[in-house]
């Protein structure tokens, strides 16, 4: 499955990435800040494409409003 294996930030940007998605297709990226929460309940805040070899990028702001906030990929 695919797996997030890199986190790093950016001015007020998170920037997470990752590797083992399917050629070219599609994932979301959910986020909540209660990892206890069923995946029902998460975020969606992106829709996008591995690339070819399956890796992924993404960036998101970070809000000083949230101490935590915790990130899953989801695939269709």
């Amino acid at each position: 499955p695919p797996v997030f294996n890199a986190m790093t930030t950016l001015a007020n940007d998170l920037i997470l990435s990752g590797t083992n998605g399917p050629a070219n297709g599609n994932y979301y990226v959910l986020s909540s800040t209660n990892v206890g929460l069923p995946m029902a309940n998460w975020t969606r805040i992106a829709t996008n494409q591995f690339n070819a070899s399956g890796a992924f990028n993404l960036t998101n702001p970070i809000d000083p409003a949230q101490p935590r906030l915790f990130y899953r990929l989801q695939l269709p």
